[in-house]
């Protein structure tokens, strides 16, 4: 009996770790791409550099400042239409995501390490490894 409570938790935990190194990969690969979905348009980072240029903002909460691509020029680039009308939800490889105004997205950037920083938003909105920006 207790072999097989033994053997099955081995199992358990091997197919666990299988899993979670299946996901990871799979997140490694969509960040290091180096391009994000932005409402279904793949945007790459060199050709926003490119293009776009780059600004420095200074967040007032945390004190500290970012330098990257400015999130409105990102969502112009990718031809939304309407941009003060929507709401964005920006989200990172490992699925965290916050829903930011079109306000907030013309105070924020993306940074080359796939961070999105904001000049008046908390650190909880600074959202790493995005790989995806939805129009709603």
């Amino acid at each position: 009996m207790k072999g097989n409570t033994l053997m099955l938790v081995a199992s358990f935990l091997l197919l666990v770790s299988i899993a979670s190194n299946l996901y990871v990969g799979g997140v490694e690969n969509s960040v290091s791409t180096g391009c994000i979905d932005v409402n279904g348009v793949k945007v790459c980072f060199i050709e926003l550099y490119e293009k776009i240029g780059t600004i420095t903002i200074h967040n007032s909460i945390t004190n500290e400042s970012y330098t990257g691509v400015p999130l409105d020029k990102i969502i112009e680039f990718a031809g939304v239409k309407n941009l003060e009308k929507h709401s964005y939800v920006i989200i990172g490889a490992d699925g965290y995501r916050k829903t930011v105004k079109w306000e907030d997205m013309t105070r924020g950037v993306l940074t080359e390490e796939g961070r999105v920083a904001f000049e008046h938003l908390p650190k909880a909105f600074m959202v790493k490894d995005v790989v995806k920006i939805e129009v709603v």
